[in-house]
């Protein structure tokens, strides 16, 4: 208390600053630093008789200390010595490392380095002979096996791939990542090409194969996709859940077996009960309606209402026989039959009948010169539609 009074009382009388009071000192702070985590991907871009060109992706990991650069060594086959190739560092994630020894069988490694030190080394798969590549392996994919290649069940699967490569590069073909089981398929190699065979085609042989063509640690490779269909299996809980007229309508739900490919259509057929003639028809629903016939096969022209628009749902048929169209609708539309788009309705070879909304187009004496395609045209005062017919006449 005294000096500060006495300090005061300086201070008003001679009019003079207080000195600078210094701030306390601070605690000292202490900064963990680890090595950074190892290079990635390192590779041989390129090798001669003397050289050897690597290249690396920066270490996922890099931490609080900056990196400092990249440490390169190599090591002779059968010893333990680890050699820097070369002085210092370098920021770089790619070097050439010249002046090797031709014929040597060299093991690389790259560490990154920052404050704490070298991280864990990135090491190649395999040791690396010092010679120079006349020709880098490069496969020639041809065009059409770029896409998925489907075969049916039976089929011969026979490809041919050429390749090039100075030393002859070595071949290995594996499926869906794994090794190729020999018993899956036959594989021929020579310097120029590889031949892959399949006898007999099963739906176990579905997958991607992929080839590598390799010198050294430069490689190339290319991949083929198989898809091996089957017929798939019956489609399930079929039922009939209406009837009207001559008409039917059913339902069933897809197959469990799909045969290892889209299913695409279904095919609907039934039989007369007097010829017991069996008629097919393609559809790409699990539902629809089917008319009767008076003869041997029909076309149903689907939800025609006529009273607003006519429409038609067909597809093409190869049948024997006449043509039969059931047509529902509020207001009688105007029937036009054609053969191949020429109006037909003046020809004395055809007859055209139209009973209760059954429409039929029935040919007298047919033979195989009948065949084409047949158009119905419907026109109402709400609209028209037509429906086409592929009609093919078979001898007995």
């Amino acid at each position: 208390f005294y000096h500060y009074s006495l300090y005061q009382t300086i201070k008003v009388k001679s009019n003079v600053s207080p000195p600078d009071v210094p701030d306390p000192p601070m605690a000292p702070t202490i900064l963990s630093v680890a090595p950074t985590s190892e290079p990635l991907g390192l590779c041989v871009d390129d090798v001669s008789d003397t050289s050897i060109t690597l290249k690396w992706r920066r270490p996922e990991r890099i931490g609080s200390a900056d990196l400092e650069g990249y440490g390169i060594e190599y090591c002779k086959e059968g010893t333990d010595e680890w050699i820097p190739a070369m002085e210092g560092l370098t920021e770089r994630t790619s070097t050439v490392i010249k002046g090797l020894t031709t014929g040597d069988k060299l093991q690389f490694r790259v560490r990154a380095y920052n404050m704490a030190g070298p991280s864990a080394p990135a090491t190649l798969a395999q040791p690396i002979t010092i010679r120079e590549i006349m020709q880098r392996p490069k496969i020639w994919l041809p065009r059409n096996l770029r896409q998925t290649l489907i075969k049916k069940v039976g089929d011969t699967m026979n490809i041919v791939i050429p390749f090039q490569g100075k030393p002859r590069p070595k071949v290995t073909w594996s499926k869906d990542g794994e090794p190729l089981d020999p018993t899956i398929a036959s594989v021929r190699n020579s310097e120029v090409d590889t031949i892959f065979f399949i006898r007999k085609t099963e739906r176990k042989h579905s997958g991607k194969y992929e080839l590598q063509v390799q010198i050294e640690n430069v490689e190339d490779k290319a991949a083929v996709t198989l898809q091996v269909v089957d017929l798939p299996g019956p489609p399930e809980a079929l039922k009939i859940v209406d009837t009207w007229g001559f008409n039917v309508a059913l339902e069933w739900k897809p197959p469990k077996d799909n045969g290892n490919c889209e299913i695409t259509g279904y095919t609907i057929q039934k039989a007369d009960k007097k010829t017991m003639v069996r008629l097919t028809k393609l559809f790409s629903r699990s539902h629809l309606a089917c008319s009767g016939v008076q003869l041997q096969t029909s076309v149903h022209l689907e939800n025609a209402d006529f009273g607003a628009k006519a429409s038609a749902v067909v597809n093409n048929l190869s049948v024997c026989g006449d043509l039969n169209l059931i047509v529902n609708g509020n207001t009688g539309p105007k029937v036009t039959w054609y053969k191949n788009k020429m109006d037909i309705s003046n020809e004395a070879k055809y007859r055209m009948i139209s009973k209760q909304g059954v429409l039929t187009l029935e040919i007298r004496k047919p033979c195989p010169f009948d065949g084409g395609v047949y158009t119905c045209k419907a026109v109402n005062d709400s609209g028209e539609d037509t429906v086409e017919c592929k009609l093919e006449v078979r001898r007995k």
